[in-house]
């Protein structure tokens, strides 16, 4: 699908109401060459969900990096 979703061990640093922006976060594809940008963050609990600009394949493996 679109989103991915990163769960954290420790939800302490973790902040639902202040989310870090989009922008902070860069999602790039090994075998495809079409971008991945983040549309959005929502964080829950121990969760970090990501809301791509477009699905990524079952097979496609993505890498995600953030920036503070």
């Amino acid at each position: 699908g679109n989103q991915l979703t990163l769960t954290y061990t420790d939800a302490s640093n973790l902040d639902a109401v202040n989310t870090a922006a989009a922008s902070a976060f860069v999602v790039s594809s090994a075998g495809n060459a079409a971008a991945i940008s983040v549309n959005s963050v929502a964080v829950s609990g121990k969760t970090v969900t990501l809301t791509l600009s477009r699905t990524v394949a079952t097979a496609e493996t993505v890498t995600v990096s953030y920036t503070k």
